[in-house]
């Protein structure tokens, strides 16, 4: 990872090389470029799709984590619940959710179990969920505002 005076070189040379070679100046937001995101999902998902697409219309970049062939672990999931909460993590209102017999649903009333569930069917966590692994922070669902918070 780059560190913040690394960024602020390589931003300020953008500038003087912009203005040696009478270009205009990059946008501030260009720097976003240097920022990697870490994005959780699931490719084929339309709302992960809307969130890449913007990622990639607005300069960021990011490594993606495709929970249908990468999993994920109940110490994320418990890192995650412990910024935003479990319940947020939990998609109610999916397919997979509703597709759950009426028993296993009741039977998430915990952080713990809530976990398990998402372990074993990966497609019940909301998606997307990005991560900025300099700081920690999490945005979960589409959310543009959310995103560029991330990236600053």
């Amino acid at each position: 990872m780059l560190s913040p005076l690394t960024i602020l070189k390589f931003t300020i040379y953008n500038v003087a090389t912009c203005f040696m070679l009478k270009l205009p100046a990059p946008q501030t937001h260009n720097i976003l470029l240097l920022i990697s995101m870490k994005v959780y999902g699931i490719k084929n998902c339309d709302t992960v799709k809307k969130s890449l697409k913007w990622l990639d219309d607005n300069g960021v970049k990011y490594e993606f984590h495709d929970y249908k062939k990468s999993g994920i672990s109940k110490e994320k999931l418990a890192e995650w619940s412990g910024k935003v909460g479990y319940e947020v993590l939990l998609n109610k209102k999916g397919t997979t959710w509703k597709k759950l017999e009426p028993e296993q649903q009741n039977g998430v009333n915990s952080a713990e179990s809530a976990f398990e569930l998402m372990v074993d069917k990966t497609s019940v966590i909301r998606r997307p969920l990005l991560e900025n692994p300099s700081t920690g922070e999490i945005v979960v669902g589409f959310d543009p505002e959310g995103f560029l918070r991330l990236t600053k």
